[in-house]
């Protein structure tokens, strides 16, 4: 197995990921939580270990910066992020947006750029 992994398969996985437990987000609404109930887990993890459970954490964590990051990013950079994402969780490369370009070598370019530009703001705050 090879240990180094290309950033480009690094990023692809983050953003598939990503997208994943983005809409798997659900807000209820108009059920109330008690305040000693408001940091409790469901119990799909009540027979994962204590690693496992850490992970998870980890890994959630590592997601909602993901998040953070591509909110922060310019509305075009932010569009086809998402766009690539949900491509890329799908399996599918059929989702488009009227925001980007339609010339298939400006989205190119606009894609490379979002990516450069996630992956330098993931670079310099140490979550890559």
């Amino acid at each position: 197995m090879n240990m180094k992994r290309d950033t480009t398969d690094i990023l692809n996985d983050l953003l598939q990921d990503w997208h994943r437990r983005d809409e798997s987000y659900s807000p209820v609404e108009g059920n109330r939580t008690s305040a000693g109930f408001a940091g409790v887990q469901s119990l799909h993890r009540q027979w994962a270990s204590e690693d496992d459970v850490l992970d998870i954490e980890v890994e959630s964590g590592l997601l909602k910066a993901v998040g953070e990051h591509i909110m922060a990013l310019s509305p075009e950079h932010r569009t086809v992020l998402q766009l690539e994402a949900r491509n890329l969780a799908t399996g599918h490369w059929v989702w488009r947006s009227a925001r980007l370009p339609n010339d298939p070598k400006k989205l190119e370019q606009l894609r490379a750029e979002a990516r450069k530009a996630l992956l330098d703001r993931l670079i310099r705050s140490k979550l890559l």
